[in-house]
């Protein structure tokens, strides 16, 4: 089963990644929250989510660890 999530609504997807990303106050997480609903798939809304939180926990690991940022180009 593929998911195509570059079809959809980038603007839904945003929104959906800051929500889960930021965690802004409740009637913007659940403005966005039901945007993304209305125009992405079950899968496609788990998928965005869970690339997120993945991205976030990965990043939050790596600056608490002190990980040394590469240049760009490097």
């Amino acid at each position: 089963m593929g998911i195509s999530i570059r079809v959809v609504n980038r603007r839904n997807q945003a929104g959906l990644v800051t929500n889960v990303s930021m965690l802004p106050e409740h009637d913007v997480r659940e403005r966005e929250r039901t945007c993304a609903r209305d125009e992405l798939t079950a899968d496609q809304f788990s998928a965005v989510s869970w690339v997120a939180i993945t991205m976030n926990a990965f990043n939050r690991i790596s600056i608490i660890s002190g990980h040394p940022v590469r240049p760009r180009g490097a």
